[in-house]
């Protein structure tokens, strides 16, 4: 939920199916999470990114698209008002931040080096996934000269996605 100068990374998913993987000897179910679209918007100069359009985007992306989005995650910065709305627009929202703990992109890297990634391409989400950082603190960030916004995103959604105990019920995992 950037306001000015960053992008506000925006990432829509859903669990295609579930694979085997051999991890080690050991073999296990996990999912394929397959990205319907990754994207960054950008404030135009020197004005605020409108979130209003964004929602605007996510309710016409469901009714008109047919796109069947039921949960909405976003960092808690500057995200309150955004989060009420959504969810008196029939969303279901919570708060997913990519910055308290390397857990989620823990979570991605697996599933990407695991091969459990579809996703289109982006030239700019591919670029911040490459360039990410691991910190002395343990936590991941982008370099001084970089951005991380939209890999935030997806990052967010293969751990929220993998988490849902919903998914593995509806695949019978």
């Amino acid at each position: 939920m950037a306001l000015n100068g960053d992008l506000a990374g925006i990432s829509c998913g859903f669990i295609e199916k579930f694979v085997e993987v051999n991890d080690e000897g050991e073999k296990y179910m996990m999912p394929v999470v397959n990205y319907d679209f990754t994207l960054g918007v950008k404030a135009p100069p020197r004005d605020d990114i409108n979130f209003s359009r964004i929602r605007k985007m996510l309710t016409q992306l469901r009714s008109l698209a047919g796109l069947n989005i039921k949960w909405v995650t976003m960092d808690s910065f500057q995200s309150k008002d955004t989060q009420q709305i959504l969810k008196q627009l029939g969303f279901l929202v919570g708060e997913l931040s990519m910055d308290i703990t390397p857990v989620p992109y823990d979570c991605f890297k697996t599933a990407i080096n695991q091969g459990r990634i579809v996703a289109p391409v982006n030239e700019v989400a591919q670029l911040e996934i490459l360039r990410l950082e691991r910190g002395p603190d343990g936590k991941i960030d982008h370099p001084a000269d970089g951005s991380k916004d939209i890999a935030d995103s997806m990052a967010g959604v293969c751990y929220f996605l993998t988490n849902r105990k919903e998914n593995w019920f509806r695949h019978g995992v």
